[in-house]
């Protein structure tokens, strides 16, 4: 969150300016098929056609929910989880490619929070 000091007198108080979306950067191993590669390039491309015009948001916007200590909701305790859900955009992939090794590619993918008024749960 961003604020401002604002001076009154030979005081000040604290103005907050914004509250700055969040970031989700995730890395992982894609299959030898290039699922996620495809998949990411797909959201993009909804997103920002190639004539240059934009999609529409639900073409490219997902939920994206994260919950803490748990995998699942299958576990019985896991509804008292602390998560946090969003609405996201793609942001960027990197990976690397190299000859040398043979095995899945790893991944690093980034997603953007698409709005910080969405209330959802």
């Amino acid at each position: 969150m961003a604020g401002n000091a604002v001076e009154i007198g030979c005081g000040s108080f604290d103005l907050v300016t914004n509250s700055n979306r969040h970031e989700l950067r995730v890395t992982t191993l894609d299959d030898s098929y290039g699922s996620l590669k495809r998949w990411f390039k797909d959201r993009h491309n909804r997103m920002c056609h190639k004539d240059g015009t934009f999609g529409l948001p639900p073409e490219y916007l997902f939920r994206v929910r994260v919950m803490h200590a748990f995998f699942s909701d299958e576990i019985q305790v896991a509804s008292a989880a602390y998560s946090d859900t969003y609405l996201m955009r793609p942001g960027s992939i990197d990976y690397e490619l190299s000859r040398r090794e043979d095995q899945l590619q790893k991944l690093q993918m980034t997603f953007v929070q698409w709005d910080t008024f969405a209330a959802l749960t």
